[in-house]
């Protein structure tokens, strides 16, 4: 997969941040409704689409070393910080399990920060769950450009998935978050929508054999938890996903309460409760 994916990409950010901008606007039509995520108490309706199918608890009652060192995490590193330290620590855990690092994401200085980090070591912890899940690992920050539909015209979609996976026939391709909150978010989703079109038009995976997902690192005041979320489009949203019509992509969001972008879904994040909402 790394000769294919080196052949058939390059790093166009600013396009994939223009997009991306556009997709903020249009789809929360209000910078409130930016900061929304899928409601715990709704989850009878978006879970025919967002599903979550692994998750490991650590038990850090039993490890205080541990147990005091999340705390510090959580008081002393911001989100933002927090969320780049999980995603390099996990890239580096899947390199090491045989991803290639095509676009040379892991630098030495990455490479090193990651190895002593708090997450480092998390992901250690992790490891064997991880390696349960998915049989390959196939690559990682995996860079692609590709094209859409915008209100009649043809632009130029840059972006990244995390990481690419195999099991079971099945090409997992995979985007890593961390967050406090119980649910991923309508944004991630959207996401996860413009990352299918860039790997289909590349041609990295069949669509019946292509599974889009979420690897979140969701942060309690108990205890982090690792989730795998599973994002199945709905009929509509997938149409628009083939098309690459992203005026299309944003419709099918809307369509029912039992699709991706469905208002009375979504809370803002500042009402979230953490990691009650889901066992």
């Amino acid at each position: 997969m790394g000769n294919k994916v080196h052949g058939r990409s390059q790093n166009l950010n600013l396009n994939h941040i223009v997009l991306l901008s556009y997709i903020h606007i249009v789809l929360f039509q209000g910078e409130e409704l930016v900061t929304c995520t899928y409601s715990a108490a709704k989850k009878g309706r978006w879970e025919s689409f967002l599903q979550r199918q692994e998750a490991c608890r650590l038990d850090l009652h039993k490890h205080e070393k541990n147990r005091v060192k999340y705390r510090e995490f959580l008081k002393n590193v911001s989100r933002e910080h927090q969320g780049q330290q999980f995603y390099n620590a996990m890239l580096m855990l899947m390199n090491s399990k045989g991803a290639e690092d095509t676009f040379k994401q892991l630098t030495a200085k990455v490479q090193e920060t990651s190895e002593s980090s708090f997450c480092g070591n998390l992901c250690r912890l992790f490891e064997r769950k991880i390696e349960s899940w998915f049989e390959t690992f196939e690559a990682v920050a995996v860079k692609l450009t590709g094209h859409v539909k915008v209100s009649n015209f043809v632009r130029v979609l840059a972006g990244q998935v995390d990481a690419m996976s195999c099991k079971g026939g099945f090409t997992y391709a995979i985007n890593i978050k961390v967050t406090g909150l119980d649910t991923p978010r309508p944004l991630d989703i959207a996401e996860l929508a413009m990352c299918k079109i860039l790997i289909i038009q590349n041609g990295l995976a069949m669509p019946s054999s292509l599974k889009m997902c979420l690897l979140v690192l969701h942060l309690t005041e108990e205890r982090p938890i690792l989730r795998l979320w599973e994002y199945t489009p709905t009929a509509e949203m997938d149409n628009a996903i083939k098309e690459a019509d992203i005026d299309r992509l944003i419709d099918a969001g809307k369509l029912s309460q039992y699709h991706e972008f469905w208002k009375d879904n979504m809370q803002q994040i500042g009402l979230s409760q953490g990691d009650q909402g889901l066992s």
